[in-house]
């Protein structure tokens, strides 16, 4: 054991000493790196939560009459992205996330109804464009939610983000066919 101990720390201090000494007058805590002030924080889960519920208005609409459908979940999915940008101050990315919700389901359709005529396989004129426009309605939300929906906001204190207590505590009866009891939940 004592030859086990002599030997660790006769490797720790060739260690220390490959390492080059620090420049007259410099602090060790000049060598840490200043933890970071700014943090990017991804804010996209509030554009899924609005779209969700855009499409939950949307589709009983849509059985009402289906000729509302088109122009209620374009519409809805076109300007939820863009209040959720408005909403955390960024006005430029709003108006961009409008542009490209409302104009990439068009070009994505007329995109579908040129590839129908060149191929000739339509069978129901429109099928294509409809088609073409469904990919532009998924596909616009998805790229405003991985491209623009980010935002550089201040870090968060370490103690801030570790409380010692949690938040919130409570203890709530529980039962079941075979079992009565307590059960303890809590927040961090």
């Amino acid at each position: 054991m004592l030859a086990f101990a002599l030997a660790f720390g006769a490797g720790i201090s060739s260690a220390r000493a490959a390492e080059p000494p620090p420049a007259p007058g410099a602090s060790p805590a000049a060598h840490a790196a200043p933890p970071p002030t700014q943090v990017r924080r991804w804010y996209g889960w509030q554009t899924l939560i609005g779209i969700g519920a855009a499409d939950a208005v949307a589709f009983p609409l849509s059985s009402v009459k289906l000729v509302l459908f088109g122009p209620i979940t374009l519409g809805l999915r076109a300007f939820v992205p863009p209040i959720v940008h408005w909403s955390h101050g960024h006005i430029g990315k709003g108006f961009g996330s409008l542009a490209l919700n409302l104009c990439l389901p068009f070009a994505t359709a007329g995109i579908g109804a040129g590839l129908g005529l060149q191929w000739g396989r339509d069978d129901i004129p429109g099928v294509s464009m409809i088609l073409g426009g469904f990919i532009g309605v998924l596909a616009a939300p998805a790229i405003d939610m991985a491209v623009l929906s980010t935002e550089v906001v201040e870090a968060p204190s370490a103690k801030a983000s570790r409380p010692f207590f949690p938040r919130v505590m409570a203890v709530v009866p529980m039962a079941s066919a075979d079992r009565v009891g307590l059960t303890l939940i809590g927040e961090l």
